[in-house]
């Protein structure tokens, strides 16, 4: 399962890199690389259904999914007896050429608890490169929603991206503080608006 990938490759302990609004954002390293992974976690008025909405409608992307070019987000494929859709998205990078990633979202039935677990991975030769971006090399996280009672879940979202090519690890990592921050802050307010 790809939950416990992740947690093989853990060579240290979370770090919390950021504390606030009632979100929290932590970091760690992450196999071998200079980029680290991150996990975000905030609690949300709302239904575990609110957060796999959100997930399987493509069009609301450019609103939440950190540095999406808007209008780039669609689906290639969508296997719902699966529960798998892959999905392209074009990101936008600062200093350095953007970004394009093919990610296989896969929707996990609801366990015992209620909870969802959506896995995602990239897989970079689905679909042939394009001229001008780099296509994200390896990309394996997920988004888990708890319900916790009283009308209320906690939204978990951990990933680890290579961003391709050669960015300064420093570039990388504050993005990898400040994108689950904004995501889980406009994910959050699109659940309880």
């Amino acid at each position: 399962m790809l939950f416990g990938g992740l947690q093989a490759h853990a060579e240290e302990e979370w770090s919390l890199s950021r504390d606030k609004d009632g979100i929290k954002i932590y970091t760690r390293k992450f196999k071998d690389y200079n980029y680290k992974e991150y996990k975000g976690i905030v609690i949300v008025d709302g239904k575990v259904n609110d957060l796999v909405s959100i997930l399987k409608d493509i069009s609301t992307y450019d609103q939440w999914s950190y540095n999406c070019v808007p209008g780039s987000a669609k689906i290639l494929k969508k296997d719902e007896a699966k529960g798998e859709y892959y999905v392209y998205m074009e990101i936008k990078a600062p200093i350095v050429s953007n970004r394009d990633v093919v990610t296989l979202y896969k929707f996990n039935k609801p366990a015992a608890d209620g909870s969802v677990l959506v896995e995602f991975w990239g897989d970079e030769n689905y679909i042939p490169k394009k001229n001008g971006l780099v296509r994200v090399p390896e990309l394996v996280g997920y988004w888990k929603a708890i319900p916790m009672g009283n009308g209320k879940i906690k939204i978990i979202h951990q990933a680890f991206s290579h961003p391709g090519g050669n960015p300064p690890a420093g570039l990388v990592n504050g993005a990898n503080v400040n994108a689950p921050f904004s995501m889980l802050t406009i994910i959050r307010d699109m659940i309880e608006k």
